[in-house]
């Protein structure tokens, strides 16, 4: 009987983790943030450059 409760609860997170779109999202996501942090880098750039002279000298 526990099992069958089991299978239940597990099975909508098992269709989740199997479908392949759920792979595509947090890949996607995961390349906005790569994205976001190499723009903010960029951004910065100078400002950065700034900040360690400042520390340091």
């Amino acid at each position: 009987m526990g099992s069958y409760y089991d299978k239940l609860m597990w099975k909508p997170l098992n269709d989740l983790v199997n479908d392949p779109k759920f792979y595509d999202f947090i890949t996607i996501c995961l390349n906005i943030r790569w994205i976001f942090s190499v723009i903010v880098c960029v951004w910065f750039q100078d400002d950065i450059l700034e900040w360690t002279t400042l520390l340091v000298s």
